[in-house]
């Protein structure tokens, strides 16, 4: 009888844990989780820029309204304009912070923006970028826009036009979201770890030429990657997102924008960073210890979609 009972107690701890790892986990918003912390610490710029809010869905029927560059504070705050009035508007005021950093990739530059809704507003909001020489000059322009920018959240916009730059601006602008509340607070991708193990090399296995002669070969040759996890997802989704991994010396050692997955609560993602056919794979020195990583997501496409 005693056994009896021990083997079903240890059966119920099983079942329990089994639910615990696979049941899709609904954020819990009246304890919301402590942000994580930002690994990049040096951004090149800070800014606050406000949005009036107003009472329609559409927020202010003049976009200028909401439009702010990426200039110092005073010069975005002016103090002669008045909230909107009236029916339709509820005059109330939310706040972005955006920080950026200009990195060095791949012989091109690249930009990382860290954008945080501080207020309890859904947002559909809209960057558009200018790429400009030393002289000021405009070399190409970049639109960015995200639907459903959750309340109280953040999330990293990369800016990666393959070419040599001096400076990077962007205006920001915002309007009040009408769809369905897909993203919490508390969605993130977080950076788990970086590890050496054996993978098939995409190049070998997949006949990208064409080829009559090609042979596949499958064969798991030593790769260093990099892992993320999602967290918060409140279903099943199809996202577009950025993996970025930086070295031991804050630099970007690599990053990778990923297709339509589909994405589960407490998905894994691996990263690979670096295969070799050799026996053993050299670990370059950037990579021993100190490394860190960011997850942005891109775009977020409903599975019934």
């Amino acid at each position: 009888m005693k056994k009896l009972l021990t083997l079903t107690l240890a059966i119920l701890l099983c079942l329990s844990a089994f639910a615990g790892c696979n049941t899709l986990q609904t954020p819990d918003n009246s304890n919301p989780p402590e942000p994580p912390k930002d690994v990049i610490d040096d951004y090149d710029n800070e800014n606050e820029i406000e949005v009036e809010i107003g009472g329609d869905d559409e927020g202010n029927e003049n976009n200028e309204n909401n439009e702010n560059e990426n200039k110092p504070d005073d010069e975005n705050k002016d103090p002669g304009k008045q909230p909107v009035t009236g029916p339709e508007h509820t005059n109330t005021i939310g706040k972005f912070v955006a920080k950026d950093k200009k990195y060095v990739y791949e012989g091109a530059n690249v930009t990382i923006l860290h954008l945080e809704n501080q207020s309890d507003e859904y947002f559909t909001i809209s960057i558009n970028g200018e790429y400009l020489d030393e002289n000021g000059e405009v070399l190409k322009t970049e639109s960015q826009t995200f639907e459903g920018f959750p309340g109280l959240w953040q999330n990293y916009f990369v800016f990666k036009p393959d070419i040599v730059y001096d400076d990077f601006r962007y205006t920001l602008s915002a309007k009040k979201y009408s769809g369905e509340n897909i993203f919490q607070q508390s969605t993130r991708v977080h950076f788990l770890q970086i590890k050496e193990h054996k993978l098939p090399i995409r190049e070998l296995y997949e006949n990208v030429s064409g080829s009559p002669d090609f042979t596949p070969d499958f064969t798991q040759y030593p790769t260093i990657s990099s892992e993320f996890q999602f967290f918060g997802m409140p279903k099943d989704l199809m996202i577009q997102f950025w993996l970025i991994t930086f070295d031991n010396e804050g630099e970007i050692y690599h990053m990778q924008l990923y297709g339509k997955f589909n994405i589960k609560e407490g998905n894994t993602v691996i990263n690979i960073m670096k295969q070799t056919t050799e026996k053993n794979i050299v670990w370059p020195e950037e990579l021993n210890g100190g490394v860190t990583g960011i997850g942005g997501v891109y775009r977020i496409v409903p599975l019934e979609e």
